[in-house]
């Protein structure tokens, strides 16, 4: 069955929230989707050794990268906020923007927040990126704890001067956004793909970071050192394209294969940590999987089958989670995987309502939906399901209409949201239901149980030899069927 499933399941994941650079972005679509069924991945070819990092390299990203990373720290979170103009975010507030920090942090085993403040900023281009007044307070505050050992300043990305400058104020480590994700998509990474994307969403960081160390003129830096790094990165660069190109041919298959069109397929996409693992798992009752409450706790893409009432077989698809305020060049590699993830023939979009900022959550997800590169007939059937109603404060109500509330934890709605997912898998993919009439137990009642799903067996009144068989297929095996036993049959005659 997995070898089937492994054939038929089309690969998957989001698109562009922003364009990656242009040295890149031609190697990110041979990134053609990573996927496994459970543990088992499609990367058979793809081997530890293809992105296994020179010491040259490991040694130049902990440099850059101030060393502090793999070390477990007691960390201050400052959430800047910018207080009004273009920038200011006004679907969301200043507290849940501080708890998702928060949480990103503790995200990292090993990883604790010790304090935290919320400060306001007008832009985040300053060259302290905080005022005078703020700047002396935060390093009075640091300075003055010696039980913190960093600082994260959740910003997507720090330049070189600001992150060098207040680790010089705060004597500390200083971490940006994508320092903090990048290691959790690390620890979380388990397919080569994955493990592929996270290296390619690096590069574009290092580069950056060295070429600013280059630039900058107050730093005795031999130019051999400055060459040697650059050779360091072009030869990572350089394998690790050869490694997607490893990939593309195999994934080209995936993409191509017709035996994919006898599984319906349902992607299950949400804000990270919305119970999108929980929910997948109820329905398929798939006892491998293990949901984890903490941000990113999906990262590989998965296809799991499950089988509706009407004992149609499909495959869930799990993806990772959305976040807000994600680095572009982090999350750029992932993108075509999401986008083919979302290849399906329906969308569950989950949505956890117990959250308090589950709106500004379900907006992020509905716009970088309409930014990804996917049919309009797969938008036109997005599901959206409000989840974990059972952590409803008592007396709390919802403010917009779903389509399905449920709780993926307790079990409650499932039966609704799958008979809903027939209907409407019936629709979208041309699927006909009809009732069948064949010998017992002839070859015609072995194919029609082989090949499509049968949702009842019953008697035929008019005949003690024959069988009624309520069954749903596709367009193309009912071709088939007519063709071996209809065609085959007169022409036998």
């Amino acid at each position: 069955m997995f070898r089937v499933l492994r054939e038929a399941c089309k690969s998957v994941i989001c698109q562009s929230f922003l364009n990656a650079p242009k040295s890149l972005s031609r190697t990110h679509r041979l990134v053609t989707r990573s996927i496994s069924i459970s543990k088992t991945s499609f990367s058979e070819n793809l081997t530890d050794d293809d992105l296994e990092e020179s010491e040259e390299f490991r040694d130049m990203f902990e440099d850059v990268n101030t060393g502090f990373l793999n070390t477990d720290h007691q960390v201050f979170v400052i959430q800047p906020f910018i207080k009004w103009g273009k920038k200011m975010k006004r679907n969301t507030t200043r507290e849940f923007l501080l708890a998702e920090s928060k949480a990103l942090v503790t995200s990292i085993q090993g990883w604790s927040v010790i304090d935290s403040t919320i400060i306001s900023v007008l832009s985040f281009d300053k060259q302290y990126v905080f005022g005078k007044g703020n700047l002396e307070m935060l390093k009075n505050e640091v300075r003055a704890n010696p039980r913190i050992s960093a600082v994260f300043v959740s910003v997507d990305v720090l330049k070189v001067h600001q992150q060098k400058l207040l680790q010089d104020i705060f004597q500390v480590p200083v971490f940006d956004r994508y320092m903090i994700v990048i290691q959790i998509f690390k620890a979380h990474a388990s397919s080569p793909e994955a493990r592929l994307q996270i290296a390619i969403a690096e590069l574009p960081y290092l580069w950056t970071r060295c070429r600013t160390i280059e630039d900058a003129t107050n730093m005795n830096i031999t130019k051999g050192f400055l060459e040697s790094r650059r050779m360091v990165l072009m030869e990572r660069e350089q394998k690790l394209k050869k490694a997607l190109n490893k990939l593309k041919s195999q994934r080209e298959m995936l993409r191509n294969n017709k035996q994919r069109q006898e599984f319906p397929v349902v992607a299950v996409v949400g804000y990270t940590n919305c119970g999108k693992t929980t929910l997948i798992k109820a329905l398929t009752e798939d006892a491998k999987l293990i949901p984890r409450n903490q941000l990113f706790a999906t990262l590989d893409v998965t296809c799991h089958e499950g089988i509706l009432p009407n004992k149609l077989k499909l495959l869930y698809v799990d993806t990772i989670g959305f976040i807000s305020s994600i680095p572009t060049t982090l999350i750029e590699p992932f993108k075509v995987t999401l986008e083919d993830a979302l290849l399906a023939d329906i969308i569950i979009h989950v949505v956890d309502v117990s959250n308090p900022d589950y709106l500004q959550q379900k907006e992020h997800v509905e716009t970088t939906l309409q930014q990804l590169e996917i049919e309009q007939k797969v938008l036109e059937h997005v599901l959206v399901v409000g989840n974990k109603i059972d952590a409803l404060p008592s007396g709390q109500a919802l403010t917009e209409e779903y389509d399905l509330l449920i709780s993926a934890k307790r079990g409650t709605g499932l039966m609704d949201l799958q008979e809903k997912l027939q209907a409407m898998l019936l629709e979208t993919t041309g699927r006909k239901k009809m009732t069948m009439r064949v010998r017992n137990g002839g070859v015609e009642y072995q194919w029609l149980m082989k090949h499509t799903a049968v949702s009842s067996v019953r008697e035929d009144d008019t005949s003690a030899e024959h069988l009624l068989l309520d069954v749903i297929m596709t367009e193309a095996w009912l071709n088939k069927f007519k063709h071996e036993f209809i065609s085959s049959a007169r022409k036998r005659g």
